[in-house]
């Protein structure tokens, strides 16, 4: 089972995910696999992917636990809890156990599974009416012929032989043998769509179906995202595996990758990191060796996150930004003409089906850092567009 990094008598043990008790304190990490359900005490940018629960792929929000909370239903953002089996995707956390093992919301969808009866196809059920509409009137004709051939030619042995006889003639012996077929028939040609088809009744239920509906990511999509179109404040640039990457656009993907962390979890960030090192590679707009010294997490009320770096051999510190684009232009004081540039790119982006992020950069001089993002000088550096493949 997965492990867990848990909290007991004042100091920090790791141990199997299904030692975990009610009432532990279980610290989580990007990257962690939720071992129950818990509330969450503290959290710093914390991020869960809760499609194993909700069946929703976009990671999911969470907050601190407050006092009045109650009745939380999984699903959706600024939930103050988190569920077994779920994901950490971003940011860290202190969470207090309140469920484990069947009492937790997995553990309940399991247990309400064990007791789904499985129905009979419409088909089924319509050949079992058919099937018991013929042996009735087998039967009934069956007596029919008993009772008629014995009062007529008076030998009651010939005229059950000839009843039963009739009925097995009425018995409808080739239905399975026809059913079987035309079903072998249908899952022969759904192979030919490189659809494999398991049980014979999908074949019955998808050649009913007038409308399928099916969501896109991880679906129709491979839930890999891709960075494929960047933004610089006036040109866009279309980002081609082994083209050149011009250096106009070097610096939104350089304070792309230094607001992401080292070693991104996230989708979106492990994009980002994965064309600094396919382009900027042996470059100076990578930065492994600069230290970072805090870290501004995204709020609901601002959807940016800033990353404070102190660069090797210098005094002046380096703040890079990245977040919703409406965030990165609010942090950046852009006045209203230059917003609603920036908004007409970001919505030419957005049509194209992409996920659009902003980036922006500051420079601090020697000093104490601010309380918040907003007093950071900033400055816009561009957009940065991704997409999720299709699958092949």
């Amino acid at each position: 089972s997965p492990r867990a990094l848990v909290i007991r008598d004042g100091e920090t043990i790791r141990i199997a995910g299904r030692e975990v008790v009610v009432g532990d304190l279980v610290i989580l990490q990007e990257g962690d696999r939720v071992p129950a359900d818990a509330m969450v005490l503290n959290s710093v940018n914390l991020l869960a992917d809760e499609s194993l629960l909700t069946g929703e792929s976009v990671p999911v929000r969470k907050r601190e636990w407050k006092n009045g909370d109650a009745g939380i239903v999984p699903g959706g953002d600024e939930l103050p809890v988190v569920y077994s089996g779920s994901m950490i995707v971003q940011g860290t956390g202190v969470i207090k156990v309140t469920a484990t093992a069947m009492k937790t919301e997995i553990g309940k969808i399991g247990k309400a599974l064990e007791s789904v009866v499985e129905e009979p196809t419409k088909l089924k059920s319509e050949m079992g009416t058919l099937v018991k509409r013929l042996a009735i009137i087998g039967i009934t004709l069956c007596i029919l012929v008993i009772i008629i051939y014995t009062i007529t030619r008076g030998d009651l042995l010939k005229g059950f032989l000839a009843g039963i006889t009739l009925a097995m003639a009425m018995l409808p012996e080739e239905f399975p043998v026809v059913l079987t077929i035309f079903l072998a028939l249908g899952a022969w040609r759904m192979s030919k769509k490189n659809v494999l088809t398991r049980k014979p009744a999908a074949v019955e239920t998808l050649g009913s179906a007038t409308v399928l509906c099916t969501d896109k990511t991880g679906t129709l999509t491979q839930n890999k995202m891709t960075v494929t179109r960047l933004y610089n404040g006036e040109d866009f640039h279309e980002v081609v595996s082994g083209d050149n990457f011009p250096e106009p656009y070097h610096e939104i993907v350089e304070y792309g990758i230094l607001s992401s962390q080292v070693n991104p979890f996230d989708p979106m960030e492990k994009a980002i990191t994965n064309i600094g090192d396919h382009f900027l590679k042996n470059t100076e707009h990578l930065h492994s060796d600069w230290a970072m010294e805090k870290e501004y997490p995204l709020s609901k009320e601002l959807m940016a996150m800033s990353r404070v770096f102190s660069p090797t051999g210098s005094a002046e510190r380096v703040i890079a930004a990245k977040g919703a684009p409406e965030a990165i232009f609010d942090l950046c004081h852009l006045n209203k003409e230059i917003v609603l540039k920036f908004e007409k790119a970001v919505a030419e982006m957005a049509s194209s089906g992409l996920r659009v992020l902003g980036v922006a950069r500051a420079k601090l001089t020697p000093g104490k850092l601010p309380s918040i993002q907003h007093d950071f000088d900033f400055e816009f550096l561009g957009l940065i567009g991704l997409s999720d493949p299709i699958r092949e």
